[in-house]
């Protein structure tokens, strides 16, 4: 009787050991699978890969050149069509203005003129990227006021664009700082990559800007935008693949704006 109860008592303890070990294998995938980037669709990789493409080659001006009243030091290699209002570049078009010269020991385009009369903006390079799929998209016409007028209203057509609030909500105002956080984690939640993201406030003065979203997690996102020389990453006027939480996308008044030739 005594061996048969040891011997019962040590198939408990390793039915137990099993029972763990599957509780913590089965805790372990979930908490890996939460944390990994969303999948992507190839529509999605397409815009994304427009906007990588904008943001990350390298060029160098062989002059010191002035874009938008910041400058450009010669002999510096920048990555990224540069940060300008006054024009709405894609990569081909700016390594038209390089004249397709290339050069191989740095792997990037030479800018020989003198002239900045190249590259793009915030609302442009978001438009650019997202005509990569709709080749409707007058992305030359584009302002943050087209992406302001979504959501305001839940939603816009024009230019080409198709765009929807992610979420359903409208403003009704010309703001996007009318949100609890907690309302605005419901959208963001629901945030997918190809998405885009704006913010318009006032606080003294105007603040408005657009990124796109080209990862998405478990309580965060990336996002890469042309945002100007100060403000982008060494040596250049784009922040790539910044990582940002729920609090970040709040803090900074942003929601969620999706084009329906993308996420439809």
């Amino acid at each position: 009787m005594k061996k048969q109860l040891n011997k019962l008592a040590r198939g408990i303890s390793l039915a137990l050991i099993a029972t763990s070990l599957c509780a913590g294998i089965g805790l372990q995938s979930n908490k890996t699978k939460s944390n990994a980037a969303v999948k992507t669709t190839a529509k999605q990789d397409l815009v994304i890969a427009t906007m990588k493409d904008m943001s990350n080659f390298k060029w160098k001006p062989l002059n010191d050149v002035y874009f938008y009243g910041k400058k450009y030091a010669k002999n510096t290699i920048f990555r990224g069509v540069p940060y300008n209002q006054n024009y709405d570049d894609r990569k081909y078009d700016f390594a038209v203005k390089c004249g397709f010269k290339w050069d191989s020991s740095f792997g990037g385009y030479i800018y020989s003129s003198t002239n900045g009369n190249a590259g793009n903006d915030c609302s442009s390079a978001v438009a650019i990227a997202l005509r990569s799929v709709n080749s409707s998209i007058k992305y030359q016409n584009i302002s943050t006021d087209n992406f302001k007028n979504c959501t305001k209203n839940g939603s816009y057509s024009g230019e080409g664009l198709s765009l929807k609030t992610v979420g359903g909500y409208k403003t009704n105002s010309n703001y996007t700082d009318k949100y609890s956080l907690a309302t605005a984690t419901t959208y963001y939640k629901q945030l997918k990559p190809g998405d885009v993201l704006l913010y318009r406030y006032n606080n003294g003065s105007l603040h408005k800007h657009v990124v796109l979203v080209v990862e998405v997690g478990d309580g965060y996102v990336k996002i890469t935008d042309q945002i100007g020389l100060s403000y982008g990453d060494t040596n250049s006027s784009w922040r790539h693949e910044r990582k940002m939480t729920y609090q970040n996308l709040y803090d900074k008044h942003y929601l969620p704006i999706r084009e329906s030739s993308v996420n439809p």
